[in-house]
């Protein structure tokens, strides 16, 4: 198991216009496309199944700005799920203050079943690479009983400065949210953001890096409090598909 990597994340919504303007500039300060994404001409999907306890303890902890709070999450690199034997990443996301890290673990097919619907000691018996980390993720689900609540989509466009101290930049858009407890294909999803809206996100592990500010300045970015989570589920209570208990 690897120690946690600590790492800040600034976040700015703009508007698609705004977002193609600055990944034209990134390259003046020595961006470039994640190879990543090379596949998809800059882009990628990414998919993530929410988990949240019958209280919605992790959706009212982001709600209520706490200290100290975490997002148990699959997660695959693709629209939708094309076979049953496809792998899924296993994520607890983990936040003190303005710090996050993720603890990962890469699950074949039928042992993300195995999560996905609570049979956690099965898992961890049949699991035999990187145990700690399984039981760490395992452990954080069972004492808060969560279950698969809410699917979140969008396409993500990542670029990377790599220096001593890397920084990384990702654009996502069109993201939308359904009620689904798998990757499986629905088309019965809803827009968590506006028209072209994009996410700016910026993650970086040391100091601010000495140019924010003047990007900031030069396109009149505002920073953020955004969750993926928890803006979907808001979106699906608007619309009247409330995951919320009453």
């Amino acid at each position: 198991m690897k120690a946690l990597q600590w790492r800040f994340e600034y976040k700015y919504r703009m508007s698609g216009l705004s977002a193609d303007a600055l990944a034209r500039f990134l390259p003046h300060l020595g961006f470039a496309p994640d190879p990543a994404a090379a596949a998809g001409r800059g882009t990628y999907h990414v998919s993530s199944v929410y988990f949240d306890s019958p209280a919605m303890t992790d959706y009212y902890d982001k709600a209520g700005g706490f200290f100290k709070r975490k997002k148990i999450r699959g997660r695959i690199y693709a629209s939708w799920m094309e076979s049953g034997n496809q792998k899924v990443w296993l994520e607890a996301k983990l936040r003190t203050n303005l710090l996050t890290a993720k603890e990962r673990i890469l699950l074949s097919g039928p042992e993300w079943e195995m999560f996905r619907t609570g049979r956690y000691g099965e898992l961890l018996a049949a699991r035999e690479a990187d145990p700690k980390t399984m039981r760490n993720i395992a452990w954080r689900a069972m004492a808060s009983s969560v279950r698969p609540t809410v699917l979140v989509k969008y396409l993500r466009a990542p670029f990377l400065l790599n220096t001593p101290s890397p920084v990384r930049i990702t654009f996502d858009r069109e993201i939308v949210a359904c009620h689904r407890q798998d990757f499986w294909y629905t088309p019965f999803v809803v827009p968590v953001v506006g028209g072209d809206e994009v996410i700016l996100e910026i993650k970086f592990s040391s100091s601010v890096p000495h140019w924010l500010s003047d990007l900031v300045r030069a396109f009149n970015l505002n920073r953020i409090s955004f969750s993926k989570y928890t803006e979907a589920v808001d979106a699906l209570r608007r619309m009247g598909k409330n995951p919320l208990p009453r």
